[in-house]
């Protein structure tokens, strides 16, 4: 984790209550990123969710993707860590691409780009 990270990871980790709003922040509330906590990362709460099927993804409900294993500045590349994160976003490039209504694309004249 990027040292800037870790103090704030530990305070998320740390917290338990009830917000001023009656959310109850448990257990499931500590694995965090060092700046945002996971289960308040993964889909809107309240709001219609499934695991994510990348053969079957159903357009009006979130289609959650498993968790990326890093700190908050993994997926832009890190800043003392550096993270190469190409292939990340490729894949979900060519996810996005492969969607019905959406043009096909060449991975590799993607690549030459980036």
């Amino acid at each position: 984790m990027e040292p800037l990270f870790v103090m704030r990871a530990c305070q998320i980790g740390a917290y338990r209550g009830k917000t001023r709003g009656g959310m109850e922040i448990g257990e499931n509330w500590r694995e965090n990123d060092g700046l945002v906590n996971t289960c308040s990362a993964s889909w809107p709460l309240g709001s219609a969710h499934r695991e994510l099927d990348r053969e079957h993804i159903e357009p009006g409900i979130w289609n959650v993707f498993p968790v990326f294993r890093g700190d908050h500045m993994a997926l832009q590349g890190g800043l003392i860590h550096k993270k190469d994160i190409r292939a990340f976003y490729l894949d979900l490039l060519e996810m996005i691409c492969a969607l019905p209504g959406t043009d096909t694309w060449n991975r590799q004249s993607i690549e030459k780009t980036v």
